[in-house]
């Protein structure tokens, strides 16, 4: 039976990797696995190059080539394809020369050469594949043709079999874009992406099975548990981002917890906040343990502002989200955030609320006269009418250094 080929030019194949964020990806993983694309030119010509522990492959070419279905040929060629590896002591290459219409083929191993008989073709397949494999080219056609031909194990197990964070990201990314997966495949999966190297490739590989599958609610949480492995703090907010937008059970909300304390950058550790509370998934408990979880670990004033700024929409229904709210004040050095802070969730809190003693006293956080004095004033004018509650106001206004700052700061109170 003839070999079905796909129709496609292996430098619009990588072009595709370039839009995808591949060089940016292959570049971050450097150092895990020390991956490099070294270039990928306009003329139809590049290079790749894969080194790792147990891998040294490269591949050089000039001009458009095709590749066969299965992945362990090179079906036609316009130009020169070399394909070299390095493995266990043997080092092989295959050189494929065409016109379009015809191909040349030269196998050499240890840099001698090898005639191309049934032998010498089983090697140059499994070298071409290793080709394949490692740069992910062709991934979305390879995947089409494994799923037609044995299902999503069949593309599991390839990917099982693929080296490279990277081209394992674009089989997993074609694969959930393909076909939906069965729970127990899904494990499989987020088995394998643990694995990975690279925090690109981990989260993109994670963020379309959220994205594309039907998940249930332990792989929903399974999948989230496969991102522990990843350190950057910017793929990880983008990951919970991600995870912020759909449907979460409780042991997601465990888990996106702990994710989020691994964060420690301020401004992706505060975006990270912002998407989660969002989510219905999170109850009033949940939400007040995310402040404290933002309070002991965003260390920008401004951050941690704007995070409080975020929940400040739930402290009208929740006394505890409130209570959460007003003692992440304290976090705050800055009086001009402070203050801007306590205004956001003055204005959200009911009249009902037994937390307004509790917010006028926190005014002591304060060190500025004139922001203290502005507090107290946005206070005044949306604090319930209360004896009590006068009388903090009146404490805390004395507490005003500044003569006028206090004068003004009493004036609103009497004003009421």
């Amino acid at each position: 039976m003839r070999q079905s080929i796909f129709a496609i030019v292996i430098v619009a194949a990588f072009a595709g990797l370039v839009a995808l964020g591949a060089i940016g990806a292959i570049a971050h993983e450097r150092g895990k696995g020390d991956v490099s694309v070294i270039s990928i030119n306009d003329d139809n010509s590049g290079n790749f190059i894969i080194k790792s522990d147990t891998l040294d492959l490269s591949a050089k070419w000039r001009g458009a080539f095709e590749i066969s279905a299965d992945g362990r040929m090179i079906a036609s060629a316009n130009g020169r394809v070399e394909i070299a590896r390095d493995k266990d002591g043997k080092r092989e290459r295959a050189v494929f020369e065409g016109d379009g219409k015809s191909l040349k083929t030269s196998y050499f191993v240890n840099d001698r050469a090898r005639a191309v008989d049934k032998t010498s073709e089983a090697e140059i397949g499994d070298l071409v594949l290793a080709f394949v494999r490692a740069s992910g080219v062709n991934a979305d056609e390879r995947v089409a043709d494994m799923l037609a031909k044995g299902g999503p194990d069949a593309v599991i197990n390839e990917i099982d079999a693929i080296e490279g964070g990277h081209a394992a990201m674009r089989y997993v990314i074609a694969l959930s874009e393909q076909a939906q997966l069965a729970p127990a495949q899904i494990d499989r999966l987020a088995r394998r992406i643990e694995a990975l190297d690279g925090d690109h490739a981990k989260r993109r590989a994670l963020e379309t099975l959220f994205e594309r599958q039907k998940l249930t609610a332990d792989s929903r949480a399974r999948l989230l548990k496969a991102a522990d492995g990843i350190s950057s703090d910017h793929d990880m907010r983008l990951l919970l981002e991600t995870v912020a937008s759909g449907e979460m059970t409780k042991d997601a909300v465990e888990t996106a917890l702990a994710l989020l304390r691994r964060i420690s950058s301020d401004h992706d550790a505060r975006l990270a906040v912002e998407a989660l509370i969002e989510n219905p998934a999170f109850t009033d408990k949940d939400a007040a343990r995310l402040l404290g979880a933002a309070a002991a670990q965003i260390g920008s004033d401004h951050d941690l502002r704007l995070a409080l700024d975020a929940v400040a929409p739930r402290i009208a229904n929740s006394d505890e989200v409130a209570s959460a709210a007003i003692g992440a004040l304290s976090e705050i050095d800055s009086d001009h955030d402070c203050r801007l802070a306590l205004e956001s969730i003055a204005t959200s809190l009911p009249k009902g609320s037994p937390r307004w003693r509790a917010l006028i006293e926190a005014v002591a956080e304060i060190g500025s006269d004139h922001d203290a004095r502005i507090a107290l004033e946005a206070l005044a004018g949306l604090a319930p009418d209360n004896p009590s509650l006068v009388a903090a106001f009146r404490a805390r206004a004395n507490a005003i250094g500044s003569d006028h700052d206090r004068e003004s700061a009493l004036a609103a109170i009497e004003d009421r």
